[in-house]
């Protein structure tokens, strides 16, 4: 991940990032290259780095292409003479090869810098577990080191921002040639684009990133994006695969909320990364995977059910007096909207969320239909029950009249987009003028071009812009910020209730701005919405991808 400028801007940028020592977790390994390109007696430089005051070399001042797939492509023009580089990940050892081309026959020299560091540091020895080749090209040793190289955009977030890297040497060859690095003999090309890029083989299950260039996989987000980025790319075989492995890994009826790129054990503080796993599951059945759904997710099903009536950690469980579902404490963060600030949530949905509720009666009524589908009577009537119960009760509890939407936790009249899943969700609640109101309300309150907010506007505690250090984000994350993964379950609901689906034309336009092909995590609330966050996330992509699917429908009567 880098620029198309060739000049890193993230600590997290790089020719080859990949899993690397013990644990697994990725390392920076090859930041950069400087390609220089001998031309009318003169070596012209085509890299580009940032340092203190200024940027040097400047080679993308003879950039005249760029293009992203299939594999990225660089074209650089001067005085007359083309110079293309193309680049291609390796796999089975991780490695990275590049590809030059010049329309006349000329020296090329090829400056390397490695690193041998953890994505999140900064700073390393010049040890490198690499191994470069160019072919028919002399090694230069250089041994020393580039210092004080700057990443701007971690300048702004408010982390260190600066280190020193080692020059081991430099090849020079012809430029019509191909380097390469990798973690040994170099192996099969590799290279993904879109969708595939989240998609991960890790040495004991395969699963979906969450995002780039920091986040590793995450249950909540993996369940929420398969449907999007499996199933609408036509891989139910993968989507099966990822689903079966987050079920192997449950403990005491919750499935994994975050893995660790060290390794070590998952951790399990979610209330809601469990119940989505239902909803991916009905969607798996309807892309041909059923007869699993039957013989592999319903029996699991069943048990994690029990666990959730029975209760389970962190308090997570039913309440016997209204069969809705509660968890958590004021300590603890159970739901999507878990950012912390000196300790303590700073969005608190301890109790009775609204959205968990509604994943909770779809759950209970997607399994009261796989029940009857397998003649299981007894717990067919048991879930329809129990999901009728919970239905009363969520219309009792959640309608705030005043507002014309759902409370977000009972009696907390904060307008903020978990009500939409109480219509979007394959089992909706509530009556049909209820829903198309919620809908009004969340168009007026907060819809953007890039999805909707998480708190509207008008709140006290909306914060519209996401900027300042890692503190003063992480208090605003959930305050107003945009997310694009919720435009396709409002979307989807808007569509149900009056017939055709809510437009989110930025979203595509995305795909060519910011990250090349890819959607953001979060906007600003306040326009000009600016992206932010991490700039290639799983579920704002699997987001543009369900929304293209989805066509006009009758309206719900």
């Amino acid at each position: 991940m880098g620029t198309v400028a060739g000049a890193n801007t993230r600590r997290y940028h790089g020719l080859l990032v990949a899993p690397w020592g013990e644990g697994g977790e990725r390392h920076v390994l090859l930041p950069r290259v400087e390609e220089e390109i001998y031309l009318g007696g003169r070596w012209v430089e085509l890299g580009a780095c940032q340092y203190p005051g200024l940027v040097t070399p400047r080679g993308f001042e003879f950039l005249a292409a760029f293009a992203a797939e299939p594999e990225p492509f660089w074209t650089w023009e001067i005085e007359g003479v083309r110079v293309t580089r193309r680049l291609s990940l390796l796999r089975q050892p991780a490695g990275v090869r590049l590809t030059y081309q010049a329309s006349v026959d000329c020296p090329l020299r090829v400056r390397l810098f490695t690193a041998t560091r953890g994505y999140h540091a900064l700073g390393t020895g010049p040890e490198t577990p690499l191994r470069f080749a160019m072919p028919g090209a002399v090694w230069q040793p250089v041994n020393d080191w580039y210092r004080n190289v700057e990443y701007l955009e971690e300048l702004d977030r408010g982390f260190p921002f600066r280190e020193d890297l080692w020059c081991p040497g430099t090849f020079t060859g012809s430029a019509n040639t191909e380097f390469t690095a990798s973690l040994g003999e170099p192996g099969e090309p590799a290279t993904r684009t879109g969708a595939a890029v989240f998609l991960c083989r890790k040495p004991d299950r395969l699963t979906l990133l969450a995002g780039y260039p920091w986040f590793t996989d995450w249950g909540r987000d993996t369940l929420i994006a398969l449907p999007g980025l499996l199933l609408e790319t036509g891989q139910p075989g993968a989507a099966r695969e990822i689903l079966a492995g987050l079920l192997a890994r449950r403990q005491n009826g919750l499935l994994p909320n975050l893995f660790v790129d060290r390794g070590g054990e998952p951790e399990y503080n979610t209330i809601d990364a469990t119940l989505w796993a239902f909803e991916a599951a009905h969607h798996l059945a309807g892309a041909g995977e059923r007869e699993w759904v039957h013989t592999g997710f319903y029996p699991i099903g069943v048990e994690i059910l029990a666990a959730h009536q029975r209760g389970t950690l962190f308090g997570i469980g039913m309440d016997p007096a209204d069969g809705l579902l509660r968890g958590g404490e004021e300590t603890t963060q159970l739901t999507w909207m878990d950012a912390r600030s000196q300790g303590r949530p700073v969005t608190p949905r301890h109790g009775k969320p609204v959205e968990i509720n509604a994943l909770w009666y779809n759950a209970l009524r997607l399994m009261a239909g796989w029940a009857g589908e397998l003649g299981d009577a007894a717990r067919q009537m048991q879930y329809a029950a129990l999901a009728d119960w919970v239905a009363r009760s969520f219309a009792a509890t959640y309608w705030n009249p005043a507002a014309g939407c759902l409370f977000d936790l009972p009696g907390c009249a904060q307008i903020r987009p978990n009500q939409i899943f109480a219509a979007a969700l394959t089992h909706p609640l509530l009556d049909p003028a209820r829903r198309r109101a919620l809908l009004e309300t969340v168009r007026r309150h907060l819809v953007t071009p890039y999805g909707l907010r998480s708190l509207a506007p008008a709140d006290p505690a909306y914060q519209g812009r996401y900027e300042g250090g890692p503190a003063e984000r992480d208090a605003r994350y959930h305050q107003g910020t945009v997310w694009p993964w919720l435009a396709a379950p409002f979307a989807l609901a808007w569509a149900r209730e009056f017939g055709e689906p809510f437009p989110f034309p930025a979203l595509e336009q995305e795909l060519a701005q910011g990250c090349l092909g890819h959607v953001a995590e979060i906007y600003d609330g306040d326009t000009p919405h600016e992206r932010r966050g991490a700039p290639a996330q799983a579920w704002s992509l699997a987001a543009l991808l369900t929304l293209r699917r989805l066509r006009p429908l009758p309206p719900a009567s």
